[in-house]
């Protein structure tokens, strides 16, 4: 499978596993120790009571802004070896169909680990005031992002849905 499609699958699934709250399976696709950068902080995760207290946490700003969607969109994903893709993808969070926060990159690893699958060892992004465990998430968009919440979100080579009047 292609590097930008193992990657996609695997933060869909991510994604979804966040928005009905199965710690269990998100768990199951995150390396201990796990690294996180943002523009203000880099934090190393070490226990699996941290990333549940940073997923409990996130979970509940999610839910505080009524987010509907969580969706994270492949730019670039590199297969670095047998064992380890390097990537980059654009986060939108969306509480019906207005966006909480510009969209914001993002860059992530992820390592195989065989039989359990690909697990993100760190994510590097944008995101400012964010701390572990994550309770709030403040973007100053990229030159290159549009912060434009009429913006169709869609996936590169799919055709954006329009709506008929």
């Amino acid at each position: 499978m292609p590097a930008t499609q193992v990657l996609q699958t695997y933060l869909d699934a991510m994604s979804d596993h966040v928005l009905v709250g199965d710690f269990d399976s998100y768990q199951s696709g995150v390396e201990l120790p796990f690294h996180l950068v943002t523009t203000d902080s880099s934090v190393v995760v070490t226990t699996h009571e941290d990333l549940r207290a940073g997923f409990d946490h996130y979970r509940v700003m999610l839910a505080s802004q009524v987010v509907t969607a969580y969706i994270r969109i492949v730019n670039l994903a590199v297969l670095l070896d047998d064992r380890l893709i390097s990537g980059h993808y654009t986060t939108h969070i969306i509480s019906g169909g207005t966006r909480i926060v510009a969209p914001f990159p993002s860059q992530i690893v992820l390592r195989d680990h065989g039989a359990q699958g690909w697990r993100a060892a760190s994510i590097t992004n944008g995101a400012q005031n964010m701390r572990w465990p994550m309770d709030r998430i403040d973007v100053r968009p990229p030159s290159n992002v549009d912060p434009d919440p009429s913006t169709p979100i869609h996936r590169p080579g799919q055709e954006a849905d329009h709506a008929k009047d």
